[in-house]
């Protein structure tokens, strides 16, 4: 089994983040969290970024089964 194969067969919250967002939407999060709270980390502005798209993911869920 390849590295590639694992992280297809265990995608992490962040790979699946980045699947369902534009590199510009995910840019636009990131420096709107940097922006509002320069006293964080960089992982916690992931964690956050996590539980936003752990909070969106019905919708995403939606988008797909109408396309």
């Amino acid at each position: 089994m390849t590295t590639d194969s694992i992280v297809d067969a265990n995608p992490s919250n962040f790979d699946r983040l980045r699947a369902h967002l534009s590199a510009e939407g995910l840019a636009c999060h990131l420096l709107d969290g940097w922006l509002a709270d320069r006293t964080k980390s960089a992982e916690e502005l992931l964690s956050d970024l996590e539980a936003f798209y752990d909070s969106k993911e019905p919708d995403v869920a939606a988008q797909h089964q109408e396309g």
